[in-house]
């Protein structure tokens, strides 16, 4: 017999909404995005699943207050591990959930949260708790296992969990895998939880789970339930010609997507005739940037997933043009998610473009940590005319350099005419050599062909030039 009574329990952290979260527990604070003190943001689609601490126990979610736009902003909630569980209702303005309980196996809830573009309020502050489970005893069952998707994209998080398996306290879990499904199957490591989130490397994978109870040394295991990581390898090249107009390659995402020629679209050139062609070869796709891309805030273009490793140099590039009138912004960053938060580390400066031929943007760098990555586009828009295209978008892994290098590569900056005074620009060099280990340094002089002094610090490609006053070369 289980018994459900719901204990005090103090709080021991908070949860802000975020986009595919998994947590699990029994004692936290659930806000909006903005936590505590802020409002919640605009365009926001966000969703994330509350598990239960104690497998086999219910969550609870009590509102003490809730206030979003009303009939714009809406809360959904289901009962269970997506949003693919029953519905326990939809809620707006100041119409709080009050206390929700989740009654399905997993004992988990499921909220998302949308956002229109303009208006927000304080959000939600809202505290988690779990019922209680009496001890295992005698026989278990360790149920079916199940997965958070049976196809994902690598770089993404996958949630294992079980139904149907013995909910009571005192039993373990131990999470396997194997490449066979039928034999071969070794623990995974740190893998004691239901559920378990993680992070899987490409490739097709088996996992099951092994339930056992303390007190009755009795063990159980569970189904096999199996998933397939389709990953992006390097090297790797996205030039749009495999992807419909209208559509994004698998497993990239933009943050303002939009088929109304404002926001991140694949579109064919030929449909839309102007100065802005691709860049491919016999092609014809690009990636396009309307007006409105970025235009109160950054909007990226991300890539699938890579692993990347400590130790090694990658080179990541792209080409761009654009109508002569922007973008304001463009650069590249590093994450371990497809979110625009995530995007904390610059792989070079940002670049001011204006150019009306295709340049190209390259920057190589190094990880810290060894793990999946995920690369966005930046782009900051400020144009009404034909916006911005980017085209054959590339990361590979560079080889150690060798010798001495046969060619220094073709000197470009952006923009090539500063307006005020002092100006800045944004020096690049491109056709050197695919290889780590390079280092760079900047000249410049008054005169074409004259003197060149070496212009302190400057020894990153690109390299942003500022305080200009004079032609330079």
């Amino acid at each position: 017999m289980v018994c459900a009574i719901l204990p005090t329990i103090a709080r021991a952290g908070t949860i802000n909404m975020t986009t595919g979260t998994v947590t699990t527990t029994c004692s936290d604070y659930f806000y909006d995005s903005g936590g505590s003190s802020s409002n919640y943001s605009d365009n926001e689609n966000k969703t994330i699943t509350i598990y239960p601490a104690t497998p086999g126990a219910k969550v609870t979610v009590t509102f003490s207050s809730f206030n979003i736009e009303s009939g714009w902003d809406y809360m959904y909630i289901y009962d269970g591990a997506s949003t693919a569980a029953s519905s326990i209702g939809s809620y707006t303005g100041t119409s709080s959930p009050g206390t929700v309980t989740a009654t399905s196996a997993s004992g988990a809830l499921t909220f998302k949260f949308v956002s229109d573009g303009s208006v927000t309020y304080a959000g939600w502050e809202a505290t988690v708790s779990c019922s209680a489970l009496s001890a295992c005893s005698g026989s278990i069952s360790a149920g079916t296992a199940l997965s958070s998707s049976t196809s994902i994209c690598s770089g993404l998080p996958l949630t294992l969990s079980l139904s149907g398996f013995t909910a009571a306290s005192g039993i373990t879990y131990q999470w396997q895998v194997s490449t066979t499904g039928v034999g071969g199957w070794t623990n995974i490591t740190g893998a004691t939880t239901m559920p378990y989130t993680f992070t899987p490397g490409s490739g097709t994978w088996y996992y099951r789970c092994n339930t056992a109870c303390t007190a009755s040394s009795t063990t159980s295991t569970s189904t096999v339930v199996a998933v397939t990581v389709g990953g992006a390898s390097l090297p790797y090249l996205e030039d749009f010609e495999s992807t419909s107009a209208g559509s994004f390659p698998s497993c990239t995402y933009a943050t303002y997507a939009s088929s109304w020629g404002d926001g991140l679209e694949v579109r064919d050139y030929s449909s839309y005739p102007s100065s802005l062609d691709n860049h491919t070869t016999g092609g014809s796709n690009y990636l396009y940037a309307g007006y409105y891309t970025g235009m109160y805030s950054p909007d990226y273009f991300f890539t699938p997933g890579f692993p990347l490793s400590t130790g090694k140099t990658y080179q990541f590039s792209f080409w761009y043009n654009t109508d002569g009138y922007g973008p304001y912004t463009m650069g590249a960053y590093i994450g371990t998610d497809q979110t625009k938060a995530a995007m904390t580390t610059a792989l070079g400066p940002d670049v001011y473009p204006n150019n009306t031929t295709y340049q190209q943007y390259v920057a190589n760098f190094t990880v810290s940590t060894s793990a999946s990555y995920f690369i966005g586009i930046k782009i900051v828009e400020n144009t009404w005319w034909y916006g911005t295209v980017i085209d054959d978008i590339g990361l590979m892994e560079l080889p150690p350099c060798t010798g001495t290098p046969a060619y220094a590569g073709k000197a470009n900056l952006s923009p090539t005419m500063v307006c005020s005074s002092p100006g800045s620009t944004t020096l690049s060099v491109t056709g050197t050599p695919a290889v780590s280990g390079l280092t760079f340094q900047w000249y410049e002089s008054s005169t074409l062909g004259g003197t060149y002094s070496l212009i302190s610090g400057a020894t990153t490609n690109p390299y942003t030039r500022s305080s200009i006053s004079t032609s330079m070369y």
